[in-house]
Parts: structure tokens; sequence; C-alpha cells
């Protein structure tokens, strides 16, 4: 069965660690006859969540015309959406942050995807509990399967995830589904 995924990688730069392991997941995923459309943080800017309510009363429509406009159709198609970002203190990106907030404008509606994947990155080990525990509610909240989590530290430097052999966890992640 084709499985339609969304990958929110939600780092701020190109070519980092959590870039790396996106496009690993999506690579892999790809190789196994999925479908996958990947979205970089880098390459939108939206804006937070107003709380205007505007959506809940315009069926799941967001007032803002923003760059979160590209992503809705990609979320309404996708069976399955992986979560990635790197850790600089003790949580998602604020870019992941941003999107996943904005989600607000479909609950009212409701989502088509109905499981999900997380990718983490750090340098620094023991940081990825608030991330794995927010994911977990999210899950919880919207009725979400969870399909599994990469956590991987010790990401020094820019690039240090294409030489770790911790890449392969990513892979066999999306060869999993």
């Amino acid at each position: 069965m084709v499985v339609k995924i969304l990958v929110l990688c939600g780092s701020p730069r190109r070519s980092g660690n959590t870039e790396i392991m996106c496009n690993a997941f999506a690579d892999a995923a790809k190789e196994q006859g999925h479908e996958v459309n990947v979205v970089y943080a880098s390459s939108i800017r939206p804006n937070p969540c107003l709380a205007c309510g505007y959506c809940r009363s315009h069926e799941g429509e967001c007032i803002q015309q923003d760059d979160m406009q590209a992503v809705y159709p990609l979320l309404d198609a996708a069976d399955m959406v992986v979560f990635a970002s790197p850790i600089y203190y003790f949580n998602l990106s604020a870019q992941l942050k941003i999107m996943l907030d904005r989600f607000y404008a479909k609950g009212g509606v409701g989502f088509h995807p109905t499981q999900a994947a997380l990718l983490l990155d750090s340098h620094s080990p023991d940081v990825f509990s608030g991330s794995i525990q927010a994911y977990y509610d999210t899950l919880n909240y919207l009725k979400w399967e969870d399909r599994g989590i990469v956590a991987i530290d010790g990401m020094t430097e820019k690039g240090s995830m294409a030489k770790d052999s911790r890449l392969e966890q990513v892979r066999e992640l999306a060869k999993s589904l």
C-alpha cells in the first residue's frame, strides 16, 4: 500500500543534520514506493497562529495568506506526517512549532493523516524528553498512530549526521512503513 507522507523538516538552516535525516527518510520511503513531500522550514516563512478563530467559522481556512497556504494541501493529502527537528534548547525548533501551531486551522474540520513519526537530533544527550512528550500529547489528542521515533545525539558539527552510522535507524524507520 502506498503511503502519502508529509515530512516537516523543522531546521532553520539548509544542509544541516536535521535536513540530512529528512532526506534519508524521504529517499528510503520513496524506495519503498511511498509518495513523499518534504517541507523545509528554512525555505518558508509562516506566521504564528493568531488565535483569531477565523478558521473555526470558515471550514478550516486560515485567515493568514502566508507560506502555510502551500503546506495545507500537502497536509490534507497526507496519510502520515513526519515531524523532524533539531533540539537547540530542550524542545522542538521554533520553525517547526510555528507549523505545528498552524495545524489549529484544520482542527475544527479534522485531519486526513492518521499516522506520524518523529526525527530528532542534538549535540547534547538527554535533551529529547520535552519534544517526545509534546509529540505523544499531539498524537494522543489527534488519535494518530505513532510509527516511530529516532533521536540522535552527538551532532557536534553541521553535517555530522551524514557520517553517523545511526542514520541507518532513520532509513529503517522509513522502510518499515
